[in-house]
């Protein structure tokens, strides 16, 4: 149950009491970070945290205060409160809840007035599991693939009737209650297979979670706001859109990196690119390294939006990852008829992140990245390559397969070889003569007698008459 205070300017610590009815719910804990898949904490981080409980009274008293006075504007919460029904609870259930005893403060300590409402909630037996909301927090998207990574391989009873239509479905609460919302297809146990009710449900909402009430307070004086300007801790990790690969007026990939970041286990965010329709257009994602290669991955690419949402998580018991490196890679197209120097920038949104206990992990998310394309205005695609060129293969690393571009001026001999790091050739792609143009070519990560070769670096090597040219590509399995 989140406590959310709206339309606020420049606060720095409230308390109050919320007052609820003892006989069929019972307080469990009350905490200052937010759950999984939550809002951020309107006051920050840097926080103190009082809850002072009295289950028999009906009461929790909560306080909550930033450590620097830096001040908070907006809306948001600023509390988490869980409460737990008792087994005899009729079903349904309404419980009204209060507030009282507000006080709220500025930097300066002068007074806030917040003025509370009540609310009421509906209690039913059991849990109502919406399939794909895998976090139960209302909306179907990227996050809820972490919820199937913490509860990865948990089992619980069977969902009576169990569909992936979207509608709320009543079952049987897991002993681990948030484990039932994470098995999306009911058929309980939580696996790789639930990723496709949320694939199914994407961008679906719905208001009818037992778990979701939020108690409000509304600002009736707002004092003059002031900047925050706070700098994040040196130590807070850093999450940023970057390039790796050179940008050219052909395909190019932009990937997205963690820096000093500890126990990362799941993530999920939106990159948004903004550009002309004509410029440019995602195609697809793909892993990175850094998060290992037992993974639960959905990426969603919507074109319309130019959004590309991703989810990426670990799985149970595998622990999270430590220190730096790319977590996805997303390949655009450069249409050849965009303008030159058209600008396309990518912003990170949306961003959460958690630990394998479902903690969350809170990233600064760095400014966006601007590409700039290199298309000629007279190109035209029967226009020729002017020079031998061997592109990034794309994904790398990679596992099962990568497609390996190059280009050529002239007609000539080709041969396309891939070695491993001693010398020894492992797979002959193209021999043979070919006229200019620009080709692409897959290597499925086998030898010339069709075995699987071991993970590990190699190279690949373009020779004609005129150049030879090599790049490294990373087989992962």
């Amino acid at each position: 149950m989140p406590i959310v205070i709206e339309n606020v300017s420049n606060l720095s610590g409230v308390s109050f009491d919320l007052n609820y009815q003892t006989a069929h719910i019972n307080y469990v804990s009350a905490q200052a970070t937010p759950p999984q898949g939550a809002a951020s904490n309107l006051l920050g981080t840097n926080l103190i945290f009082l809850p002072t409980p009295s289950d028999a009274n009906g009461r929790v008293s909560i306080g909550v205060t930033q450590r620097a006075g830096i001040g908070a504007t907006g809306s948001g919460p600023v509390a988490w409160i869980r409460f737990v029904s008792s087994g005899n609870t009729p079903d349904p259930t309404n419980i009204t809840w209060t507030l009282s005893n507000v006080t709220a403060s500025n930097p300066s300590g002068g007074s806030i007035s917040l003025s509370p409402n009540s609310a009421t909630t509906s209690i039913s037996c059991g849990c109502i599991v919406w399939p794909g909301d895998a976090n139960n927090d209302g909306v179907v998207n990227s996050a809820d693939v972490l919820a199937l990574g913490q509860f990865f391989g948990r089992t619980g009873p069977n969902r009576p009737g169990a569909s992936t239509s979207w509608n709320g479905q009543n079952t049987t609460c897991w002993s681990a209650e948030n484990a039932t919302f994470a098995d999306c297809n009911g058929n309980g146990i939580v696996g790789s297979e639930d990723v496709l009710p949320i694939g199914q449900n994407f961008g679906r909402t719905h208001s009818a979670s037992v778990v979701s009430l939020t108690a409000r307070f509304r600002e009736d004086t707002l004092s003059t706001p002031i900047s925050q300007g706070s700098e994040l801790s040196s130590q807070t990790p850093i999450i940023e859109p970057v390039v790796l690969d050179e940008v050219s007026g052909d395909n190019f990939t932009v990937s997205v990196r963690v820096k000093d970041v500890s126990e990362l286990f799941g993530l999920a965010f939106d990159l948004v690119y903004t550009a002309s329709s004509s410029a440019v257009e995602a195609l697809s994602a793909q892993p990175g390294p850094f998060m290992g290669n037992d993974l639960l991955f959905l990426p969603t690419i919507s074109s319309l939006d130019k959004r590309v949402s991703v989810g990426i998580t670990r799985k149970a018991g595998q622990g999270g990852v430590n220190g730096e490196g790319i977590v996805v890679t997303i390949l655009f197209k450069g249409f050849e008829t965009a303008p030159f120097g058209t600008p396309v920038t990518c912003t990170l949104e949306n961003v959460t992140a958690n630990d394998e206990n479902g903690n969350p992990i809170t990233f600064d998310v760095r400014s966006a990245l601007t590409i700039v394309t290199d298309v000629e205005e007279t190109n035209l695609k029967s226009e020729l390559p002017s020079s031998f060129v061997l592109h990034r293969n794309f994904p790398n690393p990679f596992n099962p397969e990568t497609r390996i571009g190059y280009d050529l001026p002239i007609d000539t001999p080709v041969k396309l070889e891939i070695f491993n790091l001693l010398g020894r050739k492992i797979r002959i792609l193209v021999d043979a003569t070919q006229p200019p143009g620009s080709y692409s070519v897959i290597w499925d990560g086998r030898n010339d007698f069709g075995r699987s070769v071991a993970s590990g670096v190699y190279v690949y090597q373009l020779r004609t008459r005129e150049k030879v040219l090599n790049r490294k590509l990373l087989l992962v399995k």
